[in-house]
């Protein structure tokens, strides 16, 4: 193929987007149950699995968030040819706000 990328730049390419997109559905489920949870009205001194899962998601959210960053970072840095610019704008503020959720919110 012309113009084929290395085998480093595949690897980290698949990095990124599978945990951007991981990124994504931590932020989906963390929302998800803390509306179910909301609804549901659970007392602070009952801890359960539903009551525990939005924190859960929280935590995933903000690893997968962090390595993704790395990952956009690093594929911009090795591949020959770059991924449109809104896909990095937005795969960067998607792993961004689930860095920020992980780090910021209780």
């Amino acid at each position: 193929m012309i113009g084929a990328e290395t085998r480093a730049a595949e690897a980290v390419t698949t990095l990124w987007v599978l945990s951007t997109l991981a990124t994504f559905a931590s932020l989906i489920g963390t929302l998800t149950f803390a509306i179910i949870n909301a609804a549901v009205g659970q007392q602070e001194e009952q801890i359960s699995a539903l009551g525990m899962l939005p924190q859960w998601f929280v935590m995933v959210g903000a690893i997968t968030g962090f390595i993704g960053l790395i990952a956009n970072f690093l594929t911009t840095r090795l591949r020959n040819h770059q991924a449109p610019f809104v896909v990095k704008l937005m795969s960067g503020m998607i792993c961004g706000l689930g860095l920020a959720v992980g780090l910021f919110v209780k």
